[in-house]
Formats: C-alpha cells, sequence, structure tokens
C-alpha cells in the first residue's frame, strides 16, 4: 500500500477573540440622580430618597383593643429648600459681609503662580442656613377587631369563643386534681399602610472658621488654627417636624 503524501491536519479549538464586556450605564440608590438649583441666597434640589426606617408604639385604646403603629421617615429627603439667611440680611439690612476670602495675588497685584506662590486666607464669620425638607413617610397601623381563644382541657373540654367571654370546664372525675387548660389566641384585625410626605425644618449654623492654605515652590500649607469653625451644629437636633404627614 502506498502512504498517502499528506496526513491528515486536525485543528485544535483555537480561541481567536474574547470579548467579556460589562459595563454600567446607570446607578440609582439613594442620594442619586439628584437634581439641584443654587443662587446667592440659596437653593432647591430633589434626590431619590432613602428607605423609611420605622419605630413601633402600641396605642392604648378607650374600651376598645389597642392599636399598634409603625412610623418613620426617610433620613435622605425627596427635597430640600435651602435658604442663606446671613446672606438675605447682609443684602436687606446692608450688613457687613459675614465670610472673607483673601488672596494673596489679588491684595499685591500681582501673579504669584508663576513663581510656584500662592496664599489664601478663609474666614466665616458667621454662616446661617435655614433648610426645609420634604421626607417620604411611611406608617403602618394594625387595628384588632376581635381576639379568639380556642381552650382544651386535660379533662377533654374543647372550648372556643371571644377574649373576654366566661368558659365552664369539667372537673375532674375524682372531684379533685389538676386540669391543665392549653389556650390558643387568634388576633383578627385590619393592617393599614399609609404613604406620604412630611416636612422638616431646621437652622445649620456655622460661626468663626479660619482656614489658611499657601503653596511655596511645592510645599504646601493647610491650616486652620481652630482646628474647624468654633460653633457649628444643627437646630433643633434631627429637625423639627412641620405638622402631620400629608398622606397619599
Amino acid at each position: 500500500m502506498i502512504p498517502p503524501l499528506f496526513a491528515p491536519i486536525q485543528f485544535d479549538d483555537i480561541n481567536v477573540v474574547s470579548v467579556n464586556l460589562d459595563q454600567n450605564l446607570f446607578s440609582i440608590g439613594a442620594g442619586n440622580a439628584s437634581f439641584n438649583l443654587s443662587g446667592t441666597y440659596g437653593g432647591i434640589s430633589f434626590s431619590i430618597p432613602s428607605a423609611v426606617s420605622t419605630n413601633s408604639g402600641l396605642q392604648t385604646g378607650y374600651q376598645s383593643l389597642a392599636s399598634l403603629s409603625s412610623f418613620g421617615t426617610s433620613s435622605t429627603p425627596l427635597g430640600n429648600l435651602n435658604l442663606d439667611l446671613d446672606a438675605i440680611a447682609q443684602t436687606v439690612f446692608t450688613y457687613p459681609p459675614m465670610e472673607y476670602k483673601y488672596n494673596l495675588q489679588d491684595y499685591i497685584k500681582t501673579d504669584l503662580t508663576q513663581y510656584g506662590i500662592e496664599a489664601n486666607v478663609d474666614l466665616t464669620v458667621i454662616d446661617i442656613d435655614a433648610n426645609i425638607n420634604a421626607s417620604v413617610a411611611q406608617q403602618f397601623t394594625f387595628t384588632p377587631t376581635d381576639i379568639t381563644v380556642d381552650l382544651t382541657s386535660s379533662t377533654g373540654d374543647h372550648l372556643s369563643g371571644q377574649l373576654g367571654e366566661q368558659f365552664l370546664f369539667s372537673t375532674p372525675e375524682t372531684g379533685n386534681g389538676n386540669v391543665t387548660i392549653n389556650a390558643t389566641y387568634t388576633i383578627d384585625g385590619v393592617l393599614r399602610n399609609q404613604t406620604g410626605l412630611v416636612l422638616s425644618a431646621s437652622l445649620d449654623i456655622k460661626a468663626l472658621d479660619l482656614g489658611i492654605k499657601a503653596n511655596l515652590a511645592g510645599y504646601g500649607l493647610d491650616w486652620s488654627p481652630f482646628g474647624g469653625p468654633l460653633i457649628q451644629g444643627s437646630l433643633p437636633n434631627g429637625g423639627l417636624l412641620l405638622g402631620s404627614p400629608l398622606y397619599l
């Protein structure tokens, strides 16, 4: 037999091109997809609110069963209206400015950046902002209508009825002894879910803040003599609810 001139050629699997495309086109979460519009005297913003975390409480009922209520608001507001009160007061009453920004370059009228020199001083005497937030509010209320009791005794009695009714059981045949009663309670009621908006207000105060920034030939300085504002906080803490929530 004459052997073939060319032996069969076998190709193994070859991965010529491998493409793994994973691209996050957009991300939506609490605080994302926001809209902001700001100006000299404040601004307004909208964003996706955070999830609502509720706290439960028992509501005492008069001549009726008590209701269980759980209420909470979103920590990230749906909308915010910000008013710069000190800027408004400065314009209306012609007060001197409460915030100063000094640039060494502007002061000596010379461009020092070409020599690698920069120096800035920021001073805030007082800064007061009023904030009105619109947050998502949610309330769950469970109102019981009746409680059914199912009783089974060791003597073989099986009784059922409403809580508060009188139940009569058979006594042991011997006339004395122990009787064991197992009780099962079933609560019927109405669960209500309410979702809406609630308004809250707060004052953000910052006073006596001094910051110095300098750059000399690549050596930088960022210094605050007070370590930040001497007075800073929000009144009241956590905000003040403006009335009851408006449920949809």
